[in-house]
């Protein structure tokens, strides 16, 4: 086994096909039923201030990596199939909890599923989604809003140009790079196998008529052929998903919230670090786009602390 995995405290690696896992594999959640209705109130009450405002609240969860490509850990290196099985049921009831209340709550996991046939969804070194894999959370975000916004124009990967490149790109500056759980163990060897693997990568073909500012982590994105205003409020899943849904709206602003504007336990205070910015940006559309690994810090949302 150790000739073919390399073990460490917060990721995995099976050196013979390239593929890197978090650990734990499975997110830390309480599944007790206070805990998990207190973030459905959270996101009731964040869903009450748009309403006030005249705002569409939808909230965009990314899967997380490892249960789309968990037939590599299942049954393996700790991989707890009836903890999963937990976990997973405790968190499709915060989903059918926002939803009971009429807030659209967007888990693009089967679509991702059925998407792994035909290209990575998720690089293999990284626990960030490739273009291909925010395409197609891209297009099930879209199905959605456009129930409420029919004039959304979508985009197909037909608007963008295709390229190819063993590096990765998924950082909030789109530089391409690796991002790497084991630098001990980052060598010849391992580059050598890793220039093996082609991810493709799309660029919209009007990237010419996309106005672009940004300051600090925050991105203002101006499209002249798209409809309404976007406010995006997320984590670093949100970089490449920025390769297209701001080709959807006339005006969109992206705010991270984690590893940015923001350190330690106020980084999901969204209420009371950015209620000013929501009200003066005026949005017709605020999207909340987390990680499933996030869940948790949604009972943040509306604390004033």
């Amino acid at each position: 086994m150790l000739s073919h995995v390399i073990c460490a405290k917060k990721a995995i690696y099976f050196k013979e096909d390239g593929w890197d896992f978090l650990v734990p594999f499975i997110p830390d959640l309480d599944c007790r039923r206070p805990f998990l209705q207190s973030i459905v109130q959270n996101l009731i009450r964040l869903n009450e201030f748009c309403q006030q405002n005249k705002i569409k609240l939808y909230v965009f969860e990314v899967p997380k990596k490892e249960s789309l490509y968990k037939e590599f850990l299942s049954g393996k290196y700790g991989f707890d199939e009836k903890k999963f099985m937990k976990v997973s049921l405790a968190q499709e009831s915060i989903r059918k909890g926002a939803r009971k209340h009429h807030i659209p709550h967007i888990y693009p996991y089967d679509a991702l599923r059925d998407a792994v046939k035909s290209d990575f969804v998720f690089f293999k070194c990284s626990h960030h989604w490739t273009d291909w894999g925010a395409y197609v959370g891209y297009r099930e975000l879209m199905k959605e809003i456009r129930k409420d916004f029919p004039d959304m124009p979508v985009v197909t990967l037909d608007d963008y140009r295709k390229s190819q490149n063993w590096l990765q790109r998924d950082t909030f500056r789109r530089d391409y790079g690796v991002l790497w759980h084991f630098p001990q163990f980052f060598n010849d060897e391992h580059l050598g196998s890793t220039r093996k693997i082609f991810y493709n990568y799309y660029d919209h073909k009007d990237a010419n008529k996309m106005v672009l500012k940004m300051d600090g982590f925050t991105k203002q994105f101006t499209y002249p052929h798209g409809k309404h205003n976007i406010m995006l409020f997320g984590t670093s899943q949100n970089e490449n998903f920025l390769e297209f849904l701001p080709y959807s709206a006339a005006q969109t602003k992206y705010i991270r919230v984690n590893w940015g504007q923001v350190k330690g336990a106020d980084e999901f205070k969204i209420l009371k670090l950015y209620k000013k910015d929501i009200v003066a940006f005026k949005p017709d559309i605020l999207i909340l786009s987390i990680s499933t690994d996030d869940l948790p810090r949604l009972r943040d949302l509306c604390s004033t602390k």
